[in-house]
């Protein structure tokens, strides 16, 4: 309540409408007779692409997964999709590896350092 007395709940209000656009607007451009009239190998590339942005996107992974089985057929579907989010795992892994470690020992290294201090005397 506090959040709405103080007026920054617009900020928030625009930023939950800009990603509930983000989300909506790609499915809606791309209606699903548009996407049978597209060459197959477009359309696996393509949701294989946004599977694997999905861990800095946020795209909804289950919508693009059924849409594809649902367009290229139970098998291919479905394969594209495990390509897609094995992608997207590799992505975060490296992501979590290259930033990620050097910010945990930013972040955590002083409280670490100062714990193990304080056990050894």
């Amino acid at each position: 309540m506090r959040l709405l007395l103080q007026g920054n709940w617009l900020h928030w209000v625009v930023f939950a409408a800009l990603l509930l656009a983000t989300i909506l607007i790609p499915f809606a451009i791309w209606a699903e007779h548009e996407w049978k009239v597209m060459n197959p190998a477009l359309v696996a590339v393509t949701a294989a692409l946004l599977l694997a942005a999905d861990i800095v996107l946020p795209i909804v992974s289950r919508v693009v997964g059924a849409t594809l089985r649902k367009i290229l057929g139970a098998w291919l579907g479905t394969l594209t999709g495990v390509a897609g989010l094995t992608l997207g795992c590799i992505r975060s892994y490296s992501i979590g590896w290259t930033i990620g470690n050097p910010a945990t020992r930013e972040v955590v290294g002083p409280a670490v350092r100062k714990f193990w201090r304080s056990c050894r005397t």
